[in-house]
């Protein structure tokens, strides 16, 4: 009895599991027949142990989903500033690259950050930028000039 109940919850987190990560019916029947090598295509003929297995790699893949994204998001923060301030020009890179490598608080790419290592670039970014404002508001320099030709066209 213990069995069958356990069983049941445990395809029911399967089922939440496979819903969360976006697989379809048909996405679920092709990955349930791809895991048990073409013994069944639903999920109520899995076994105990594959139930179990799937329900680890979907925890594990989601994981990993989210936490791509939320290191894709931070690295966008840096991109908008680096922008804003006319260090990443959108149409070349090596700009923005030999900065990240010369200039940047640890020295390596944007890629290769760790997502705690971006919230230190990102503060080195935000201030970067007061910096930029702060040197805009002076006449004939660099910031000053770069933010008159973004204004240019209100004209």
């Amino acid at each position: 009895m213990t069995t069958t109940i356990n069983t049941q919850s445990l395809h029911r987190k399967l089922m939440i599991l496979l819903k969360q990560n976006g697989y379809s019916s048909d996405d679920r029947h092709d990955l349930v027949y791809r895991l048990t090598n073409g013994r069944t295509q639903s999920t109520m003929g899995l076994y105990f142990r594959e139930m179990i297995d799937l329900c680890n790699w979907l925890e594990q893949n989601s994981k990993s989903a989210t936490d791509e994204l939320l290191l894709r998001k931070k690295r966008a923060v840096v991109l908008k500033i680096a922008q804003r301030t006319g260090i990443h020009d959108p149409e070349d890179w090596s700009k923005f690259n030999n900065f990240m490598l010369k200039r940047s608080i640890l020295k390596k790419p944007l890629k290769n950050y760790k997502y705690k290592e971006l919230n230190k670039l990102i503060q080195q970014f935000r201030q970067l930028e007061q910096n930029y404002l702060k040197s805009a508001e002076k006449p004939f320099n660099k910031a000053w000039w770069n933010e008159g030709r973004k204004r240019a066209h209100l004209n």
